[in-house]
Protein backbone atom coordinates (compact mmCIF):
# COMPACT_ATOMS: atom_id res chain seq x y z
CA UNK A 1 0.00 0.00 0.00
CA UNK A 2 2.78 2.45 0.86
CA UNK A 3 4.53 1.51 -2.32
CA UNK A 4 1.74 3.06 -4.31
CA UNK A 5 2.18 6.41 -2.58
CA UNK A 6 5.93 6.35 -3.08
CA UNK A 7 5.58 5.63 -6.74
CA UNK A 8 3.11 8.42 -7.18
CA UNK A 9 5.47 10.82 -5.42
CA UNK A 10 8.29 9.66 -7.60
CA UNK A 11 6.20 10.25 -10.72
CA UNK A 12 5.24 13.70 -9.44
CA UNK A 13 8.91 14.55 -8.90
CA UNK A 14 9.77 13.49 -12.44
CA UNK A 15 6.95 15.59 -13.88
CA UNK A 16 8.05 18.66 -11.94
CA UNK A 17 11.64 18.32 -12.99
CA UNK A 18 10.73 17.91 -16.64
CA UNK A 19 8.12 20.67 -16.76
CA UNK A 20 9.53 23.42 -14.48
CA UNK A 21 12.97 24.42 -13.42
CA UNK A 22 13.74 23.86 -9.75
CA UNK A 23 14.03 27.58 -9.07
CA UNK A 24 10.33 28.11 -9.94
CA UNK A 25 9.06 25.28 -7.73
CA UNK A 26 7.48 26.32 -4.47
CA UNK A 27 8.30 23.56 -1.95
CA UNK A 28 5.29 24.40 0.23
CA UNK A 29 2.77 24.01 -2.59
CA UNK A 30 3.25 20.24 -2.67
CA UNK A 31 3.06 19.79 1.07
CA UNK A 32 0.35 17.72 2.71
CA UNK A 33 -1.23 20.86 4.23
CA UNK A 34 -2.05 22.26 0.78
CA UNK A 35 -3.64 19.04 -0.38
CA UNK A 36 -5.61 18.50 2.85
CA UNK A 37 -6.07 21.81 4.64
CA UNK A 38 -6.65 21.54 8.39
CA UNK A 39 -10.22 21.79 9.65
CA UNK A 40 -9.43 24.49 12.16
CA UNK A 41 -7.20 27.43 11.54
CA UNK A 42 -6.02 29.66 14.32
CA UNK A 43 -5.57 33.32 13.64
CA UNK A 44 -3.39 35.69 15.50
CA UNK A 45 -4.91 37.22 18.58
CA UNK A 46 -6.46 40.59 17.92
CA UNK A 47 -4.59 43.62 18.97
CA UNK A 48 -6.28 45.22 21.92
CA UNK A 49 -7.88 48.58 21.31
CA UNK A 50 -6.79 51.30 23.61
CA UNK A 51 -9.86 52.49 25.44
CA UNK A 52 -10.09 56.08 26.50
CA UNK A 53 -11.80 55.89 29.87
CA UNK A 54 -12.70 59.56 29.85
CA UNK A 55 -14.63 59.12 26.59
CA UNK A 56 -16.44 56.08 27.98
CA UNK A 57 -17.30 57.89 31.20
CA UNK A 58 -18.43 60.97 29.26
CA UNK A 59 -20.73 58.79 27.17
CA UNK A 60 -22.19 57.15 30.26
CA UNK A 61 -22.62 60.53 31.93
CA UNK A 62 -24.44 61.90 28.88
CA UNK A 63 -26.74 58.88 28.81
CA UNK A 64 -27.41 59.26 32.54
CA UNK A 65 -28.33 62.93 32.04
CA UNK A 66 -30.70 62.12 29.19
CA UNK A 67 -32.36 59.35 31.25
CA UNK A 68 -32.72 61.75 34.19
CA UNK A 69 -34.34 64.34 31.89
CA UNK A 70 -36.77 61.72 30.58
CA UNK A 71 -37.58 60.67 34.16
CA UNK A 72 -38.27 64.30 35.12
CA UNK A 73 -40.51 64.77 32.07
CA UNK A 74 -42.47 61.62 32.93
CA UNK A 75 -42.90 62.76 36.56
CA UNK A 76 -44.23 66.14 35.41
CA UNK A 77 -46.65 64.44 33.04
CA UNK A 78 -47.86 62.15 35.82
CA UNK A 79 -48.51 65.12 38.15
CA UNK A 80 -50.30 66.96 35.34
CA UNK A 81 -52.49 63.93 34.55
CA UNK A 82 -53.17 63.47 38.28
CA UNK A 83 -54.36 67.08 38.54
CA UNK A 84 -56.58 66.69 35.50
CA UNK A 85 -58.01 63.45 36.90
CA UNK A 86 -58.76 65.13 40.21
CA UNK A 87 -60.56 68.02 38.47
CA UNK A 88 -62.55 65.52 36.42
CA UNK A 89 -63.46 63.60 39.60
CA UNK A 90 -64.66 66.84 41.25
CA UNK A 91 -66.77 67.66 38.17
CA UNK A 92 -68.27 64.17 38.21
CA UNK A 93 -69.08 64.52 41.94
CA UNK A 94 -70.90 67.80 41.24
CA UNK A 95 -72.85 66.18 38.42
CA UNK A 96 -73.69 63.23 40.62
CA UNK A 97 -74.94 65.42 43.46
CA UNK A 98 -77.01 67.44 40.93
CA UNK A 99 -78.51 64.22 39.54
CA UNK A 100 -79.29 62.98 43.06
CA UNK A 101 -81.10 66.24 43.87
CA UNK A 102 -83.07 66.01 40.62
CA UNK A 103 -83.97 62.40 41.43
CA UNK A 104 -85.33 63.46 44.85
CA UNK A 105 -87.35 66.23 43.22
CA UNK A 106 -88.77 63.83 40.63
CA UNK A 107 -89.65 61.31 43.35
CA UNK A 108 -91.49 64.04 45.23
CA UNK A 109 -93.37 65.02 42.06
CA UNK A 110 -94.19 61.36 41.35
CA UNK A 111 -95.40 60.86 44.92
CA UNK A 112 -97.54 63.99 44.63
CA UNK A 113 -99.04 62.69 41.38
CA UNK A 114 -99.86 59.32 43.01
CA UNK A 115 -101.36 61.03 46.02
CA UNK A 116 -103.43 63.29 43.79
CA UNK A 117 -104.75 60.24 41.86
CA UNK A 118 -105.73 58.50 45.10
CA UNK A 119 -107.65 61.55 46.20
CA UNK A 120 -109.46 61.78 42.88
CA UNK A 121 -110.41 58.08 43.00
CA UNK A 122 -111.92 58.35 46.46
CA UNK A 123 -113.94 61.42 45.43
CA UNK A 124 -115.48 59.78 42.44
CA UNK A 125 -119.14 59.03 43.04
CA UNK A 126 -118.97 55.48 41.72
CA UNK A 127 -116.64 54.16 44.40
Amino acid sequence: MFGRFRRKKETDDTKESSEMPKDDINPKSNSDEDRNPPKYTFSRPREEKKVNLMEVLAGHLQRLKSLDKRRTDVEEEIYQLGGEAQKEAENLEKELSTLQEQTKELEEVLNAIHAHRKVIRYREPGH
